[in-house]
């Protein structure tokens, strides 16, 4: 019963992905893409129909460099 469903974008490609998301529609649950890295990969995933997105395309990580006290 879940009510949130995550997919890993580089798991699933092209077809395969677009046929998860329109298997999965229907059942009335959020689609979150995760590993989303790039405008393209952004756009491709919100015209399928997902809800919310998770990714580096969003936020890159920033490192930080110091020293130990």
């Amino acid at each position: 019963l879940a009510e949130i469903i995550k997919i890993d974008i580089l798991e699933l490609q092209g077809s395969a992905l677009a046929n998860q998301v329109k298997t999965l529609r229907p059942m009335n649950v959020k689609l979150l893409a995760e590993k989303v890295e790039t405008p393209e990969e952004f756009e491709y995933c919100k015209a399928l129909g997902f809800d919310d997105f998770q990714g580096y395309f969003f936020c890159k990580p920033n490192i930080v460099k110091g020293e130990r006290t």
